[in-house]
């Protein structure tokens, strides 16, 4: 639901009770008036007491409403806030604030004496919106004006649903402008973020109660405030919210039920869509992590942006500064530790590492970095599979056949198959064995096969030392034979 439709539920259950429509102190109520009594003169009359009421006036008496837009500019700007959050008022929620409305229904009487339709106090409405809100010196102003001209062009019957596409294009400029001071009857009306940045700035700040998943409900409903806010944030202060930004984006309708922000749907009693809209909720997280980071998201649909925010992520997810708790990064122990004993006794798995090297192609480098001399255990077994064939890899735990993941994740969607090459997995052999062995081979022009060839001749000259191994070293393979010159022989000697 809209800051508009939550506003207004709060303003027709207010005159509902007999109390003024315009929420806020006595003071508003006061300025409430003030700015009213500027419109209606003093030749037309009692006041309205409320805006409703002024447009019920308009729509009712063509002269008057004249009047009424001729008095109107920049004196009642005041009024702009709580006028548009008038016409942003659903029909049913309308009709109980003023019941007289009529209603236009299948084979109901016509004709030039019924009352008006909430239609028409809308379309005299916007006419007044226009008058008292844009600021010519406003370029963004400038532009409204521009686009309510071509819309108004374009209509050739003042539909219900044509004048509530302009009430449309008014509340997507509020969005823009509704920080100015000037357009609200009180100064405490004025919205307020300061709490919102000064809670999200400090990564620390409550840990246990904020995240941005609390606050993700409040700016799908207030999408100025959330524009306002989502221009507060920096990379600097606030990239640890990238992660959350992340898992917002993973989200589907089901995931944000789960969180409280269930989908959304029609109310029929209230005219109004109640709940959340996914693809709102994924569009704010991803304004947020624009802010938040370098990256720069690109594509024209929702998906391919998003796609785009998942690529870059598979190795910006490395990155402490990304988290709220920068121990919650992606620890890669689980990469690096556990060389030091043997498979058979504990340690960790070689065809499992060059399995996963293979899958993780966008850290592949970062954690080829990370292997160096602790990791001297290993060249023993690296140089074996070297020598290992298809059946003798599989037969060592390795998995050939691998799903390819989406890059961006769909619920219940796996993807297509394929298989890892032998190739491949010696070419991560290769890379591992000049990290870990501290040896730099010259192999420029070299064919794979000649490449492991050449490490083979360097493993004979290396192998009986035991740093390379997990475990004891193998015993030999035989005497080694001392050089013995050939002699020259003579039959029957």
């Amino acid at each position: 639901m809209s800051r508009f439709h939550r506003r207004n539920l709060v303003i027709a259950a207010l005159v509902a009770c007999g109390l003024p429509a315009q929420v806020g102190a006595d003071a508003s109520s006061q300025r409430l008036a003030e700015q009213i009594d500027v419109l209606w003169g003093s030749a037309l009359g009692e006041r309205p007491a409320t805006p409703i009421l002024l447009l019920w006036e308009m729509a009712l008496d063509e002269n008057r409403a004249a009047a009424i837009l001729a008095a109107a500019g920049e004196n009642a700007r005041a009024l702009a806030d709580t006028l548009l959050l008038t016409l942003s008022l659903s029909e049913p929620l309308a009709l109980r604030q003023i019941p007289t409305l009529h209603i236009v229904r299948d084979q109901s009487p016509a004709g030039i004496d019924a009352p008006p339709t909430w239609r028409d106090l809308r379309r005299v409405g916007l006419g007044l919106l226009e008058r008292i809100a844009l600021d010519e010196s406003r370029g963004r102003d400038q532009r409204m004006r521009r686009e309510l001209a071509d819309a108004r062009a374009k209509i050739e019957r003042w539909t219900p649903s044509e004048v509530a596409g302009l009430v449309v294009l008014w509340q997507e400029w509020w969005t823009d402008r509704g920080d100015d001071p000037t357009l609200y009857l009180a100064q405490e009306a004025v919205p307020d973020i300061s709490a919102w940045v000064d809670a999200y700035a400090n990564p620390a700040a409550r840990l246990a109660d904020i995240s941005l998943w609390q606050l993700m409900g409040r700016l799908h409903d207030d999408a100025l405030r959330a524009r306002i806010f989502v221009e507060a944030l920096d990379a600097e202060r606030n990239s640890f919210l990238l992660s959350e930004c992340m898992e917002i984006l993973a989200s589907y309708p089901a995931d944000f039920e789960r969180r409280g922000l269930p989908e959304q749907h029609w109310n029929p009693t209230s005219g109004t869509l109640d709940g959340y809209g996914a693809d709102r909720l994924r569009a704010i997280a991803l304004e947020i992590a624009t802010r938040c980071s370098s990256f720069l998201p690109n594509g024209v649909t929702e998906h391919e942006r998003i796609r785009s925010c998942f690529s870059w992520w598979k190795s910006a997810r490395l990155q402490a500064r990304y988290y709220r708790d920068p121990l919650a990064a992606p620890d890669l122990s689980d990469y690096l530790e556990g060389w030091e004993s043997p498979e058979s006794e504990g340690g960790n798995s070689l065809a499992r590492l060059l399995r996963r090297l293979y899958l993780e192609q966008e850290i592949r480098s970062t954690l080829l970095d990370r292997f160096g001399p602790r990791h001297h255990a290993i060249v023993s077994g690296l140089i074996e599979w070297l020598d290992f064939d298809f059946e003798t890899a599989r037969a060592h735990g390795f998995n050939f056949s691998y799903e390819l993941e989406p890059i961006r994740p769909v619920p219940s969607q796996g993807g297509p198959r394929s298989v890892i090459t032998l190739e491949s997995v010696r070419a991560i052999v290769r890379q591992l064995l000049e990290r870990t062995s501290e040896t730099h081979l010259f192999f420029d022009g070299m064919e794979a096969e000649e490449q492991d060839a050449l490490w083979q001749r360097w493993w004979e000259g290396v192998r009986r030392d035991p740093r390379w191994y997990r475990g004891e070293v193998p015993p030999s393979d035989g005497v080694r034979r001392l050089f013995e010159p050939e002699r020259a022989r003579m039959e029957g000697r």
